[in-house]
């Protein structure tokens, strides 16, 4: 992680959101797969306001992880892990606090958003619709969104797959996440 003493982390300067998870914490989280592919996507940060300076803006070459955990050719388990925000944490929090007021101002009948307490992080919220959720958090100078998708059914469990992947699998991978942040 990039020293956060004060205000934004230039975007190029951002760690790789590749790195976060290690073949043996999803074997941790997801044991019994076959392979993990880790699909490096940028992002772009283009809010001069929350970054107080034009020079700021830029893309984060790997700011965003897709993690493709394959059990078979037709099963598998994607967790994307994407960075919001690097900077000191008096700067991340209301940055947090924004995105968390515009989830709420975006939201339609069919969605919702909700705090989310996950033992690590800063604070956590929960938005989306029955069927697709992310759970974006923040702890210390890192801001980011963990969202996962699937087609696998998990044995012994009767509930919706896809139910259990974002209450039991997302809060865990934060876990993994916060416990590397000092």
């Amino acid at each position: 992680m990039p020293p956060t003493e004060s205000g934004p982390v230039h975007p190029e300067q951002w760690p790789d959101a590749c790195t976060f998870l290690t073949d043996r914490e999803i074997n941790a989280l997801l044991p019994g797969h076959e392979n993990v592919e880790r699909t490096p996507e940028p992002v772009t940060v283009l809010d001069p306001d929350f970054m107080s300076d034009d020079n700021l803006t830029g893309d984060a070459k790997s700011g965003s992880c897709d993690y493709q955990i394959h059990y078979s050719a037709d099963r598998s388990i994607d967790i994307t892990i994407t960075i919001t925000t690097v900077a000191d944490p008096e700067t991340v929090r209301p940055h947090y606090e924004q995105e968390r007021a515009s989830a709420i101002e975006r939201k339609t009948k069919w969605d919702f958003v909700k705090s989310v307490d996950v033992g690590g992080a800063d604070a956590c919220f929960r938005s989306g619709s029955d069927t697709y959720s992310t759970l974006e958090c923040h702890r210390g100078p890192l801001a980011f969104e963990v969202s996962t998708s699937g087609h696998v059914e998990i044995e012994g469990v009767s509930e919706d797959p896809n139910q259990v992947l974002q209450d039991r699998l997302q809060p865990e991978v934060v876990k993994t996440l916060t416990g590397k942040i000092g």
